[in-house]
């Protein structure tokens, strides 16, 4: 190999690293997020142990892994709109003591069968993704050669895309999550609700959902509901 052929697999190999590295930290950008948006996803308790709650929740959702977060945002995060119902919404509070404000609110989002399908086999082929590029990207790309390089580079641009995009899905759900909570927030500071709440208690009714919250603003195409259920 002469020193021009030597000059440009150095050039071939250094690309290859700066997109490696693009795809890593977007990744792990879009593994915070997901972090952000499990952890805040559902909150219940009584009045004086939801930041304590929190933080615990917070706590247990760190040490999970790509794969684990993923199977629990598809699992409790998502819900169906053909049936209309939350998956994995816990509103038996049965235990819990009546002098006391226990509160349970969560979120889910809503789609159709087969965007729920077609998104749930996205992020595993995103783990799928993940897996490659941290543990066998070596083994399946010969960085010694041009050619190599070449195939190299043409696959990480095309991992790229692929991490894009889910992680603008996921920031689009997240910003939803946001807007139905602070859309709930300026419910519950209302003196009308305030009012409806005191009088409930007075009366020793529960205040029970789902309510529903539609934000069309943020969610792709027909994944437009956010739906949050709240009890107190």
């Amino acid at each position: 190999m002469d020193d021009l052929e030597e000059q440009s697999l150095h050039t071939l190999a250094r690309e290859v690293s700066c997109k490696m590295g693009r795809c890593i930290l977007r990744l792990q950008q879009y593994e915070l997020l997901m972090k952000g948006l499990i952890a805040n996803r559902e909150l219940s308790g009584y009045a004086d142990e939801l930041e304590a709650n929190r933080v615990t929740r917070k706590k247990e959702v760190e040490t999970k892994m790509l794969g684990q977060l993923i199977g629990e945002l598809t699992s409790s995060c998502f819900s169906l709109s053909a049936n209309g119902s939350q998956k994995n919404t816990k509103e038996d509070n049965s235990e819990a003591d009546p002098k006391q404000a226990h509160v349970q609110m969560s979120y889910q989002i809503e789609m159709h069968e087969k965007d729920y399908q077609g998104t749930t086999e996205g992020l595993k082929q995103l783990v799928v993704l993940r897996n490659e590029l941290v543990h066998h990207f070596l083994e399946r790309f010969k960085l010694r050669d041009e050619s190599g390089c070449n195939e190299a580079n043409a696959y990480l641009d095309d991992a790229y895309q692929m991490i894009e995009k889910h992680f603008r899905d996921l920031r689009s759900w997240m910003k939803a999550m946001e807007h139905a909570r602070k859309t709930m927030g300026e419910l519950l500071g209302t003196s009308e609700f305030q009012s409806f709440f005191c009088m409930a208690s007075f009366l020793g009714r529960k205040l029970t959902g789902p309510t529903r919250l539609l934000s069309n603003t943020f969610l792709p195409p027909n994944m437009t509901i956010m739906k949050m259920a709240g009890q107190a």
